[in-house]
């Protein structure tokens, strides 16, 4: 259920996945008990920490754009991201990196609209 082509080479995936999953009324559960063995930056701590920096920014940018559909919550996003730009110019590198995916950005964004049952504003109560 991870969406790599979109979020590829790293981050966002499982943030992506968890958020697609409450709009679809499934249930997010935590196990404080839990073990996971994850080697933490095992591919990306081999990479420029700019480059990196960057897909993470980029890949934030394309899993909100993907799935936010609340019109409310999209212009205060897009309020934000001109106040960032206009505050960071060097932002705007971000947001072409991500614009650069918009093709698979609107065909994901589509399928979302399909299959999702509980509003933007309802998942976001929950983790408030």
């Amino acid at each position: 259920g991870m969406d790599e082509k979109l979020l590829s080479p790293f981050y966002w995936e499982d943030i992506d996945l968890s958020f697609r999953a409450a709009k679809r009324g499934y249930i997010n559960l935590w196990n404080p008990d839990g073990k996971v063995i994850h080697n933490h930056e095992s591919t990306s701590s081999k990479l420029p920490k700019k480059y990196v920096a960057r897909i993470k920014e980029r890949n934030q940018l394309l899993m909100l754009w993907k799935n936010i559909q609340s019109k409310n919550m999209l212009n205060k996003h897009l309020f934000g991201l001109l106040k960032r730009i206009v505050k960071s110019p060097g932002y705007i590198l971000i947001v072409l990196m991500a614009v650069s995916r918009i093709g698979l950005v609107l065909k994901a964004r589509r399928k979302e609209i399909k299959e999702c049952v509980v509003s933007d504003e309802a998942v976001f109560s929950i983790y408030g």
